[in-house]
């Protein structure tokens, strides 16, 4: 099987090139933890080696009638947030670098998503809409 890094995954992008939206759910920022073969647990770090936080945020994609559709299948995590932050309902756009990586969780067929933000900042304008024409 090949890994991750020969297939050149994560997909690596940022904020410019991909203007990625999620929805709030309220939901406090908490460290990830993955756990070595002997049950130890440590910071789940990003793809350059720095700790990150699940957001609880849903990912949204604009869709071909211009809308934004949730993604429910893509995890959101953040890198520059504390236990402190609560990302309360509403819309954040991601800021700086990006990561993507595609999985198939263990018992299913379908292509899920890890996304990994440098920030998430509040939206302060609308969404953008595909316009008739």
């Amino acid at each position: 099987m090949m890994n991750a890094q020969a297939a050149g995954l994560p997909i690596a992008t940022n904020s410019d090139l991909w203007p990625l939206r999620v929805a709030g759910t309220g939901e406090r920022a908490k460290y990830r933890l993955k756990g070595d073969r002997g049950g130890a647990q440590t910071n789940a770090l990003s793809p350059d080696g720095r700790p990150t936080l699940s957001s609880g945020c849903i990912a949204r994609f604009l869709v071909q009638d211009g809308d934004l559709k949730s993604q429910k299948t893509a995890s959101v995590h953040v890198i520059n947030a504390t236990t402190d932050d609560v990302f309360e309902p509403g819309e954040f756009v991601a800021d700086g670098a990006i990561w993507v990586m595609p999985y198939i969780p263990e018992g299913s067929n379908r292509i899920a998503y890890s996304i990994t933000v440098e920030s998430l900042v509040p939206v302060t304008t609308p969404a953008p809409k595909k316009t008739e024409g």
